[in-house]
């Protein structure tokens, strides 16, 4: 993952708000949740989804889920401050004809003021690899446009050139190419002062094109999963 490059690990209901996975069970409910899946007479793709999503957003709600504030969705109250999780929760559990009122209310709503504000301050970034922090960024932001299956192709794409770029680094001298793999290793494991220098250094001189070029298909050609029938 390009987040723990820049020591942002994803960890329990934080792997859903990334998108990276679809739904957050606990380990003690899964049981609870296989006997619901056992008792339907007919599975399909559609039951499956409302399954998973009315128990996910249950479970999420009595939890007294409080959201990270760098995901902008804060756990509060209908009237206080942003409402996306309150009222996602409200059309499935509470009032299903309740038409959710979204802010942004469309993705062309979406500014990069938006998305950008999100990562500030930007002294968060201070010391971290702002080109793996740009790549994480372009990667959570593309994820609601993808299917699942999409999604995996995606993350083992860009696995794949990080780890061919990894494997490059290690078998190469400190003054061949790029060298963020050999900085992060000495900085922590060497010098140790954590002062590793990043090449680009500053957020702003990652370009569109950088990023770009971890998104291309691998050179081995694309993941392919498997096609699960249902009756």
């Amino acid at each position: 993952m390009p987040e723990t490059s820049i020591e942002n690990r994803l960890k329990g209901k934080d792997v859903y708000f990334a998108a990276i996975a679809t739904h957050y069970v606990r380990s003690q409910d899964i049981y609870e949740l296989e006997e619901k899946f056992i008792s339907q007479d007919n599975i399909t793709d559609r039951i499956n989804r409302e399954i998973l999503n009315q128990y996910h957003m249950k479970k999420m709600v009595q939890s007294g889920l409080k959201l990270p504030q760098t995901l902008s969705t804060p756990y509060h109250s209908e009237n206080d401050g942003d409402q996306r999780f309150y009222e996602g929760a409200k059309a499935v559990l509470i009032d299903r004809d309740h038409n959710p009122k979204w802010d942004p209310a469309t993705l062309e709503e979406v500014t990069d003021e938006n998305i950008n504000a999100q990562f500030k301050p930007k002294n968060r970034l201070k010391g971290k690899d702002v080109y793996f922090a740009a790549i994480a960024t372009h990667y959570v932001r593309s994820q609601d446009i993808y299917e699942l299956e999409e999604k995996f192709i995606s993350q083992d794409n860009i696995t794949d050139r990080i780890n061919r770029e990894i494997l490059h680094q290690y078998h190469h001298s400190e003054n061949d190419g790029d060298q963020r793999f050999y900085e992060g290793a000495k900085a922590v494991l060497i010098d140790r002062d954590h002062n590793p220098k990043w090449d680009p250094a500053m957020l702003e001189e990652v370009t569109d094109e950088n990023i770009n070029a971890q998104f291309k298909p691998s050179d081995d050609g694309d993941l392919i999963l498997p096609r699960q029938q249902f009756l």
